[in-house]
């Protein structure tokens, strides 16, 4: 009888639905990209609000061309990109501190995940507390 070979591995994680899965898994391999520290040429600020409003209309095509809950994700980028307090930080860090766009928005974006991520950690541990 010839047997196929098979490679089994148990992944455990966090679930977000009950049940099991098999499946083929994939690697996904993260890119990093170059967010370094450096002075803005003049007109980074233009440079900065032109490209949110390139890519404000390339999500609302794709999200009217979308079905659903993915349609609903882009709407979500969309809303991302139009955020008062997050374009007013980046333009700040871009005007005052004469730094890249990509740095800015790479600097205010993880301050913002900082903050939500220990907001998140004080209340779980406020909840145990109580428990």
């Amino acid at each position: 009888m010839n047997r196929e070979r098979y490679n089994y591995m148990r992944l455990c994680g966090v679930g977000v639905s009950p049940g099991i899965g098999i499946g083929t898994a994939y690697v996904v391999h993260i890119r990093e990209i170059d967010v370094s520290k450096r002075q803005a040429p003049p007109g980074e600020s233009t440079r900065f609000f032109r490209a949110i409003e390139d890519l404000t209309t390339i999500l609302q095509q794709r999200a009217r061309a979308a079905p659903g809950e993915r349609s609903e994700i882009l709407e979500s980028h969309i809303m991302l990109l139009c955020d008062p307090i997050l374009r007013s930080d980046i333009e700040g860090m871009i005007n005052a501190e004469h730094l890249s766009s990509e740095y800015a928005v790479h600097t205010v974006f993880e301050r913002f995940a900082n903050y939500f991520l220990e907001t998140l950690r004080y209340l779980y541990w406020g909840r145990q507390a109580h428990y």
